[in-house]
């Protein structure tokens, strides 16, 4: 009976720090783009990609635009957590929408996910390996 219990114990303690080590870590993640210039920016993508042109359209980059839009409701992509749609249909603003959550507190996840769905946009059409 007691090693029955010892054996459920041990696959709970598992399976416990197993799901922690499944977390991802978004500012970790995120630091692998440079945010601080619209050409440090640019940059860190294209090191993402290793320069590979068979990964990603770089001439999609030259589309970034650095300036910020006042007409654009941020905070409401934010509050109705829309924030992949938007940069799916404006992948330009990806810069000025960063630097926006970087304004704000716990934007960790929103910065990454934006930064998924722009890369899935430069990716588009390309064969990932």
């Amino acid at each position: 009976m007691i090693n029955k219990l010892l054996l459920i114990l041990s696959f709970i303690l598992i399976f416990s720090c197993s799901s922690k080590l499944n977390e991802i870590n978004y500012k970790e993640q995120n630091n692998r783009f440079d945010y601080t210039s619209i050409d440090g920016f640019k940059n860190s993508l294209v090191e993402h990609f290793n320069d590979d042109l068979n990964r990603f359209d770089k001439s999609k980059l030259q589309e970034i635009t650095k300036k910020f839009d006042t007409n654009t409701a941020y905070d409401d992509i934010i509050k109705n957590n829309s924030h992949e749609k938007f940069i799916t249909n404006n992948p330009n603003k990806i810069y000025v929408f960063i630097n926006f959550l970087l304004l704000n507190e716990n934007a960790d996840q929103v910065i990454f996910e934006s930064m998924q769905a722009y890369l899935r946009y430069l990716t588009k059409d390309k064969v990932l390996r």
